[in-house]
């Protein structure tokens, strides 16, 4: 018995030590980031983005921007990646006050991402205070490679890249309530009539011995 309980208690040990193993693996892989442009992010006449302006931060396991989705034809989503990229995060020139400005920006862990699967970082701006959507001049910074500290990534873009690219930006339409509810009320009739016909498959049918209904039993009795 004594023994028993012995390897239960070393079972529990070693699965909890396992399981804390990997939660301290999982946090140490993610870093959070401290990410700032030297000099100005300009529009497509080269001059500085205005404050306000919307800036995208992606990460890619290679060396190689990979682009926006496109839908519809030459439409594109501002937050879309393709390949291995993935959309990390927004920042905004101007942000804060007292350091972004004439087309800088400065933010300091408010992104955070996974260091074993993202190795490269670079930029997507827009020249748009606004949630980019519609004919806009938009640009992309270059690749940067980085190295972690103490859980931190520190990259400067650098800057004086040009919203040199013109095109139509879309946001996918998302089902509406109104159709979501439609679709759920579906979902429960259909169940329900299948519930009902599945009961009423299994409810016994009233027959004699001799395999006659109960009525022509009855009926067979009194003409005897």
């Amino acid at each position: 018995m004594k023994t028993s309980t012995n390897i239960r208690w070393a079972v529990f040990g070693a699965s909890f030590v396992f399981a804390l193993l990997a939660i301290t693996l999982s946090h140490a892989a993610n870093v959070n980031l401290i990410a700032y442009v030297s000099y100005s992010l300009l529009d497509s006449d080269g001059n500085p983005l205005q404050n306000g302006s919307w800036v995208g931060v992606f990460g890619s396991t290679d060396a190689v921007n990979d682009g926006p989705a496109s839908w519809g034809g030459t439409n594109l989503i501002a937050d879309s990646t393709l390949g291995d990229d993935v959309f990390l995060g927004w920042v905004y020139i101007g942000e804060p006050a007292y350091f972004g400005s004439n087309g800088t920006f400065y933010t300091a862990n408010q992104i955070t991402f996974d260091e074993s699967v993202i190795n490269y970082l670079y930029l997507r701006f827009f020249d748009t205070t606004e949630w980019p959507e519609g004919y806009l001049a938009w640009g992309t910074s270059d690749v940067y490679g980085f190295t972690s500290a103490f859980g931190q990534v520190t990259v400067d873009f650098v800057g004086n890249y040009v919203a040199n690219m013109t095109n139509n930006f879309v946001i996918i339409p998302e089902p509406s309530t109104a159709h979501l509810m439609l679709l759920f009320l579906g979902l429960v009739a259909g169940m329900h009539s299948s519930f009902r016909r599945s009961k009423a498959a299994q409810k016994p049918s009233k027959t004699g011995v001799n395999g006659t209904t109960e009525k022509n039993g009855r009926a067979a009795c009194l003409m005897g």
